[in-house]
């Protein structure tokens, strides 16, 4: 077992390495990556598929002639879905990145073990919607008023005596003041949620 703590040190220590290097390590010890958005939760779902030679280390791995996956014309397929590895049902996952390596079980000969482990990860930070200085200045401004007591009729009269419009160009109305606020204090709820990744699925593969 003291293999695994020395194959997480060395991959510590590859920072340094070349993007080509990078790419071949990464098709070494990963399966596939898929995507998915949850909708009714506003996430994104992230599932990647480790599949580690055991025994081996970093510097074996980079070694491996068959390590670099010839992606060519790759483009996700979304006919795969996370459910297939199972994961949680939700459809219209997208597949990232599938390597070739592990599809010749001749190319693998004397590496008959190997460690398989899948990692969740799930987060609300890989899109966020389009918003603009104005827009934020907008928020700003609003938010530091209400908080001082003002109201939402005050606010309005205030952004109208300043000249500054709605985004959409309208002079402001309590009901403007008051959407701007809310909806971007959701919005920033929504995008803080953190989530820690779940570790599932760990077994070994013998072949």
């Amino acid at each position: 077992m003291d293999w695994i703590s020395q194959f997480g040190d060395d991959f510590k220590n590859t920072e340094n390495l070349t993007d080509s290097k990078k790419k071949r390590l990464i098709n070494g010890v990963v399966k596939d990556i898929y995507v998915n958005f949850k909708q009714d939760e506003k996430l994104h779902h992230v599932r990647i598929n480790f599949r580690l030679p055991v025994l081996q280390s970093v510097g074996e791995i980079l070694r491996a002639d068959n390590a670099v996956l010839k992606r060519g014309g790759f483009t996700p397929n979304k006919a795969e879905t996370i459910e297939n590895t199972g994961g949680s049902n939700h459809p219209r996952s997208t597949l990232l990145h599938r390597s070739g390596m592990f599809s010749n079980d001749h190319s693998y000969e004397g590496r008959k073990f190997f460690l398989t482990l899948s990692v969740d990860y799930y987060s609300a930070t890989l899109w966020h919607p389009p918003y603009s200085e104005y827009q934020q200045f907008l928020f700003d401004t609003i938010s530091k008023m209400h908080a001082d007591g003002n109201s939402y009729i005050k606010i309005a009269q205030w952004m109208n005596e300043q000249g500054h419009l709605t985004p959409r160009g309208s002079i402001f109305k309590p009901n403007h003041a008051w959407s701007i606020h809310m909806k971007k204090r959701k919005s920033n709820e929504r995008f803080n949620r953190f989530y820690d990744p779940e570790i599932t699925d760990i077994g070994i593969d013998i072949i």
